[in-house]
């Protein structure tokens, strides 16, 4: 009882509590079973043991897509009392905050992990678009989407722990392996996985750490993306969106899907032009330039940098102007699928995508780059590579025909890694030394 009053009296806990409320009140005001959610819940009709199970995730494999492990674990939570899932979903919001702060924590330890916390659980609850989990059913896509991203933030708190030189139990390394395999179940986590896991053996290596339980999560995180990218079911589900969605895919080439994929990628990032959601990844990529433009203008005090970085706020600007030309997304993407490589529009924004990427690794390499040394720190390395593989997550997302009709769910870790990014940029520009010292009492006594 002692325990449970002290733990209550943290202010971590109380942050962590406040975060797991919101949550579960937006579940209950918000979320209905919808559209998937009622397919994958009518599924169990039919099987009746474990071989009817076996043949319909082959089957699915075969004809549809390899998100076997969401997919079968979906069979069940939807035929759940739908409150089971909306305590489950809500724990999950609340431990990516959690998994957040701790992460940015160990890599900025010199800032409070409870400053940490709070700040990310503003910047999550308020930028994240929480409510395009709802577009292709609350469940079955929270469970595609949401849960792996989730898997994947525990793999990376694990491996930076572990290169740390911190002693892992066997039962935090049995959740690291099973992290590794469920988040594979989404392709483009599948992917970053593998690009995550081998980052952190080089930096093993690097630093002489026993790798311990990377090695097999690498040559299992393999076997999960093989397993996706050999799917047959791939084909004939892309050949369905082809049909469906962009008829005019087949038509284009390589250098054209590109283009398309850039101009899908950072025209959600910076347009006001699809509603809720897409402003509010709108406003998490403004915040990460905002901060940004003040880790430069505090650390070189140069006014020619100040004014080159804030040119990507007249990117945004630009983006905007092509947007809005068009009523709404549905008519955005009959647009799209008329043009060709040749016309202004079609090129003006994947320029300005290019752009944008330049100014970010450019704005990153200055902001993390150590006091003496060379530009390649550790440091830089390790932001350079957050950003490169979230961003080639979302892009590779948009070499598919359905890159305009999926939603903001696809940008989910861009998302994650501009929110992570963001938390080191505040610790880097020393922001919440200046709150302390604006916002003290000392201060506003003598005031």
């Amino acid at each position: 009882m002692n325990y449970l009053k002290k733990r209550l009296s943290a202010s971590s806990t109380r942050i962590l509590l406040a975060v797991f409320v919101y949550f579960l009140i937006f579940h209950l005001a918000m979320t209905r079973p919808a559209r998937d959610d009622f397919f994958f819940g009518r599924i169990l009709d039919n099987i009746h043991s474990l071989n009817d199970l076996w043949n319909y995730a082959a089957d699915r494999y075969l004809h549809w897509g390899s998100r076997t492990q969401a997919e079968i674990l979906s069979l069940f939570v939807t035929r759940w009392p739908f409150i089971i899932w909306q305590l489950f979903d809500s724990l999950v919001f609340t431990g990516i905050v959690y998994l957040f702060a701790r992460i940015a924590w160990r890599l900025c330890p010199k800032v409070s992990y409870n400053l940490q916390l709070a700040v990310a659980a503003l910047v999550f609850v308020l930028l994240y678009p929480t409510l395009d989990m709802k577009t292709a059913g609350w469940i079955t896509t929270t469970l595609n989407y949401l849960w792996p991203a989730f898997c994947l933030l525990c793999m990376v708190l694990y491996a930076i722990r572990l290169v740390l030189g911190e002693k892992q139990s066997r039962s935090e390394t049995a959740c690291f392996i099973f992290c590794v395999f469920f988040s594979a179940s989404l392709e483009l986590i599948a992917a970053a996985g593998v690009a995550l896991l081998c980052f952190m053996l080089i930096v093993c290596w690097r630093k002489g750490v026993r790798p311990r339980a990377l090695i097999p999560g690498l040559v299992l995180s393999l076997a999960c993306f093989a397993y996706a990218m050999l799917c047959p079911g791939s084909a004939i589900r892309y050949a369905y969106a082809v049909s469906a969605e962009f008829p005019s895919w087949e038509s284009l080439n390589v250098i054209e899907h590109l283009t398309i994929a850039l101009a899908a990628t950072f025209s959600r990032l910076s347009s006001f032009d699809y509603a809720a959601t897409g402003v509010q990844a709108m406003l998490l990529y403004a915040l990460f330039n905002f901060l940004v433009l003040c880790c430069i203008h505090r650390r070189y005090r140069s006014l020619v940098l100040d004014l080159l970085f804030a040119l990507p706020f007249v990117f945004f600007y630009l983006m905007n102007q092509c947007d809005m030309s068009y009523v709404n997304i549905t008519a955005y993407m009959e647009g799209i699928a008329s043009v060709h490589a040749g016309e202004f529009r079609y090129a003006f924004q994947p320029m300005l995508s290019i752009l944008f990427i330049g100014w970010n690794l450019l704005g990153l390499m200055l902001c993390f780059r150590p006091e003496a040394g060379g530009m390649f720190s550790a440091q830089v390395l390790t932001v350079l590579f957050l950003y490169l593989v979230t961003l080639g997550s979302r892009i590779a997302m948009g070499l598919s025909s359905s890159v305009y009709s999926s939603n903001t769910r696809t940008f989910i870790l861009q998302l994650f890694g501009l929110i992570l990014l963001s938390l080191l940029l505040l610790s880097k520009a020393h922001f919440y030394e200046w709150a302390a010292a604006t916002f003290s009492t000392e201060r506003r006594l003598k005031d």
